[in-house]
């Protein structure tokens, strides 16, 4: 129940204070007077954009305060915002380019707003939104009036259904991201050269022996011709002049050259030996091109990859990773998707069972409509709840339309497109009305002038009406209508006034 409202510095509204009645409370005043900014000031502390062009000429900001007592239904919806209180204030704050809304006086945003005002407050007017009329709209009035197990269980499945559907779009976007990057095709190519880790620097080393063997051998053959074996070879030489030495002794003759070419004979003869275990060494001739050709093949596979060995080698680790990764998440995509078969399928069928109860409820209700609009003289009235079947969505499947014809020889169309404002309006007050004969509703009732362009029997019909509703639920009606006084319990008079050049809009309780 809406406790008080206060308003300050709104437009031409310096300052008021409105305590409505539990029941029904009249708001009246000359057209022009300022007595709708009431209900706009009201709707700007729950909107997502507001005018920052309201704010008086009565200082730099306007504030707006609606305090609430709750019952237990307002108190269970607002437990889905962490709100555990027997009562709240709104306060919307408004200042030039900017604004603010508090609840409790702890900041909450624009979104949260509009969700509460569901709870708290209905808004019916003459110049009712059309927006009120729409699929989503309509489907919220139907479903508030469903079991809560119904609405519940389809959605559990459907997030289930659309959780899968996620995951299923995630495994095949690794997929081809996988796929986009080749891992079998760069691993083959790696596998096929096979390389060993550090294998290219012993090849490298090996590659150096071996050539600095074959220099050795190159030259210790031609050492071994030039001293040893070629005709007048060094060592031939020396051995004749030894010869000769030889004989010169055995004529007398004591020469030192003798024993140092001796010597030097016989200390080449044990040289030998090293050279010709240098032409011992063993390798293969066809080694070093069989070396070559791997140093290459490598050398090929570096460049390929622009990497070293080693880094290549931890690559195709990773690859082989890759690889596993691939076939498990082509093993995960054929469960996900028959998991989300079988979940859209539950999904379907939960929805299916809304839909039926979604159809059952909106009969009932179009029902009762149809009773409270004969009794605001709108007896001819046919009224149809249409409902067609679009993509699933976390409503359901179910688009809700309403045909509407104030006269049998009309065939109905869709009441935005054909009915008057005023029939617009009293249809709203049927709904209400009618809702409220199948729940019980926690909202505070705003009536904007519903009054407007009917008069007679019918205005009396329409202030019967929502006397009769306001008996249970709380009731704010702005009104320029003098008959509407006399149901009302409580009445506040809007009269504009000029004041030291100000135009003020001043309230006060009759």
């Amino acid at each position: 129940m809406l406790r008080r409202i206060e308003i300050e510095n709104f437009l031409t509204i310096e300052k008021c204070t409105i305590e409505p009645s539990k029941g029904l409370t009249a708001i009246v005043g000359e057209s022009g007077s300022g007595k709708s900014l009431i209900l706009k000031a009201i709707d700007s502390v729950f909107s997502s954009k507001v005018d920052t062009g309201v704010v008086g000429n009565f200082g730099d900001k306007t504030t707006i305060k609606l305090f609430f007592e709750l019952n237990e239904d307002q108190k269970i919806g607002l437990e889905a915002f962490d709100i555990d209180a027997d009562e709240i204030v709104l306060i919307r704050i408004i200042k030039k380019g900017k604004s603010r809304i508090l609840l409790n006086h702890e900041p909450i945003t624009s979104k949260v707003a509009a969700a509460i005002k569901e709870l708290l407050l209905g808004v019916v007017s003459y110049d009712y939104r059309v927006d009120a009329f729409s699929s989503k709209s309509l489907l919220e009035v139907i479903d508030s009036l469903i079991d809560s197990e119904a609405k519940e269980s389809f959605r559990e499945a459907f997030l289930e259904f659309l959780g899968l559907s996620d995951k299923l779009k995630a495994i095949e976007n690794r997929l081809d991201e996988i796929d986009n990057m080749h891992p079998e095709v760069l691993l083959d190519a790696i596998e096929k050269v096979n390389p060993r880790p550090g294998e290219y620097e012993e090849l490298l080393d090996l590659s150096k022996r071996i050539k600095s063997i074959s220099l050795a051998k190159e030259h210790a053959l031609r050492i071994l011709n030039d001293v040893y074996d070629a005709e007048n070879s060094v060592v031939d030489v020396l051995q004749r002049s030894v010869d000769m030495l030889e004989k010169l002794k055995f004529s007398g003759f004591e020469l030192d050259a003798y024993e140092l070419f001796f010597e030097a004979v016989e200390k080449l003869n044990i040289a030998r030996g090293e050279f010709e275990q240098i032409l011992d060494k063993s390798y293969q001739d066809e080694d070093i091109d069989k070396i070559q050709a791997r140093l290459f093949e490598l050398e090929e596979l570096q460049r390929k990859f622009s990497r070293t060995l080693d880094k290549i080698i931890e690559h195709a680790e990773k690859l082989k990773e890759l690889i596993k990764e691939k076939e498990r998440l082509v093993f995960e995509l054929e469960d996900t998707r028959k998991r989300m078969d079988e979940a859209k399928k539950q999904a379907i069928d939960k929805a299916e069972v809304l839909s039926s109860k979604r159809k059952e409820k909106a009969e009932k209700l179009k029902g009762e409509i149809v009773k409270y609009l004969k009794e605001l003289m709108l007896d001819k009235t046919v009224v149809f709840i249409n409902f067609d079947r679009v993509g699933m969505s976390k409503d359901g499947f179910d688009s809700v339309s309403i045909a509407f014809s104030a006269n049998p020889d009309l065939k109905p169309a869709p009441i935005d497109k054909v009915a008057s404002g005023g029939e617009r309006s009293r249809f709203i007050l049927s709904l209400k009305r009618a809702i409220a004969d199948i729940r019980s509703t926690a909202q505070t009732l705003l009536l904007d002038e519903i009054e407007t362009g009917v008069s007679g029997k019918t205005l009396k019909a329409v202030l019967n009406l929502i006397k009769d509703y306001s008996d249970k639920n709380q009731v704010i009606m702005i009104t320029h209508s003098d008959e509407a006084k006399s149901i009302a319990d409580r009445i506040y008079r809007v009269k504009k006034v000029f004041d030291s050049s100000k135009t003020r809009s001043i309230v006060s309780e009759e």
